[in-house]
């Protein structure tokens, strides 16, 4: 049985990846649902405006997962995840799954699995074919310092967070180094 076929997914979290996932699982003709900790929030208000107030899961929801993904911030995937260790639902996260190895070694689940969503960029392919062509296998990094008045979409950039999915690519288009 393939991803797409688990009928039932939660998607916990209601950012701007998150919303992209439901857009894809929606149009896969999956039934998909979000969770959040905060409806009050900017993102849950946009989640609201977006896709009806349906699509976020209630209390009295009858709704068992067949698929929970986590799409929160990479200090809280583990925590988010916890209390659907007991289904029998697929778990899957973005990386980093979290910042603390104690935490992942005490997961409960040890079939977790972990989203590479980057490695379908349309970029990330053109690179990895380009350095496949050429043999290329040096790849200059240049991360800067942790810095948190950089912003993104006006948030403190975490480098720190981040360069797992820098690492990830590296080893996705070059292989071993």
């Amino acid at each position: 049985m393939s991803f797409y076929d688990k009928k039932n997914i939660l998607i916990i979290g209601t950012g701007y990846m998150a919303r992209v996932y439901f857009l894809h699982f929606k149009f896969l003709g999956c039934n998909c649902k979000f969770k959040s900790r905060n409806l009050n929030s900017e993102n849950t208000k946009k989640v609201r405006s977006l896709f009806g107030d349906d699509s976020l899961l209630k209390k009295e929801d009858s709704f068992i997962p067949n698929a929970v993904l986590t799409c929160t911030p990479e200090d809280s995937h583990l925590e988010s995840l916890q209390k659907y260790t007991n289904y029998k639902a697929s778990l899957f996260t973005e990386k980093p799954i979290s910042l603390d190895l104690k935490e992942i070694n005490s997961f409960r689940r040890k079939d977790l699995k972990v989203l590479m969503n980057r490695r379908y960029y349309y970029w990330v392919k053109e690179t990895k074919i380009i350095c496949e062509n050429y043999q290329i296998k040096k790849v200059l990094i240049n991360l800067p310092e942790e810095d948190h008045s950089t912003k993104w979409y006006g948030m403190p950039l975490s480098i720190v967070n981040n360069s797992i999915h820098v690492i990830d690519l590296i080893f996705y288009i070059c292989g071993k180094l």
